[in-house]
């Protein structure tokens, strides 16, 4: 006989992509803000960004961050792919060291 167990769900985040029109890209990163904040509200525990080689979307997670941190109070903030051919090997490290990842300090690197 199995015995299962279950375990309460004690982390749950999202992922977006932070998409905006060549047009009008403030709109889109507003969205985003909006996004994270309602996600905030909702009680999630993290929201992670993406950003993608040929696409119109977030160009730089940390400063995205910095944005985000402003308007959020305790959500915890990541990065789920960073293009390597954007970055140097030192970029990264050295920027997600920075206080201004979220208002807790949670930073997730991706």
């Amino acid at each position: 006989m199995s015995t299962q167990t279950t375990r309460p769900l004690d982390h749950l985040g999202f992922i977006h992509l932070v998409p905006f029109d060549r047009s009008h890209p403030a709109l889109g990163l507003q969205e985003g803000i909006e996004l994270f904040r309602f996600a905030e509200e909702l009680g999630l525990a993290s929201g992670w960004v993406r950003t993608r080689h040929m696409q119109y979307g977030l160009p730089s997670p940390a400063v995205y961050f910095a944005a985000l941190a402003r308007h959020t109070e305790r959500i915890g903030l990541g990065s789920a792919v960073i293009p390597s051919g954007m970055r140097t090997p030192t970029a990264w490290p050295k920027t997600s060291q920075l206080p201004m990842c979220s208002p807790e300090g949670e930073c997730f690197p991706g």
